[in-house]
């Protein structure tokens, strides 16, 4: 039997120890019809973001409301 239970890590970053929350993301440069997509993430989203670049990432998540 399955049973889902919280993440414990991000997706995003792989930090793991911080709060995670499933979450939908809209990446910045998705093929057509993969834009969207539900996945965990930190809930702070500064830091995970900061956590992305120190490892010398691009951040792949388009923030903010559209335009």
């Amino acid at each position: 039997m399955n049973v889902w239970s919280e993440p414990k890590e991000c997706q995003l970053c792989g930090a793991k120890g911080f709060p995670v929350k499933v979450g939908l993301v809209e990446w910045a440069d998705a093929l057509p019809g993969m834009k969207y997509e539900h996945l965990a993430r930190c809930e702070n989203r500064v830091a995970c973001r900061e956590r992305v670049e120190a490892a010398g990432e691009t951040w792949p998540v388009r923030e903010g409301k559209a335009a």
